[in-house]
Parts: structure tokens; sequence; C-alpha cells
């Protein structure tokens, strides 16, 4: 028996839709562009959350915080290091 949700629409009530072509290029290919989502998400944050701690130990000596000019390279300002820490006490 079908549910109120498995009805079929009439085709007079979407007309609109049926010839939308955005709406018929995910009807087609939506299933096969899910999964670099679902891959690729997860991976760019645990990415980013490496790359920051990475960073951070580079930023350091000996316990303390460092400027780095090195890292700015790689990411821009965060190798100030020293004075984003002086910056932050007050």
């Amino acid at each position: 028996m079908l549910s109120r949700w498995d009805k079929p629409i009439p085709i007079s009530m979407i007309r609109d839709v049926v010839k939308n072509k955005r709406i018929k290029f995910f009807q087609r290919y939506g299933k096969y562009l899910i999964w670099p989502v679902i891959v690729f998400s997860p991976m760019t944050i645990l990415l980013g959350y490496a790359g920051i701690g990475i960073l951070n130990y580079f930023g350091h000596q000996e316990g303390k915080p460092m400027n780095r000019w090195f890292i700015n390279i790689l990411a821009p300002f965060e190798g100030n290091h020293d004075t984003h820490h002086v910056r932050s006490k007050f």
C-alpha cells in the first residue's frame, strides 16, 4: 500500500519543475555528487586541524612563542606567533 509520500505527483502540478535544467541535472547526477562531499568534507576539516597544529608546533621553541618568517609564506600572519601571544595578554 502506498503511503502519502509514495503516491506519484501528477505531471500537471510539476510541469515547471520538469523543464528546469538544474533540477534535471541533480536528479540525474545527484547520487554521484554526494560521495565527494561525504569524503572530502571530513578530510578538509581534519587536514586543516592538522595543519594548524603543525604551524603552532613550529611557532614555539622551548615552550615559548617565536616569530617565524617561513610560516608566513605558508599562512600569512600566522608566523607572527610571539606578537599574537603578547597582544592576547591584554
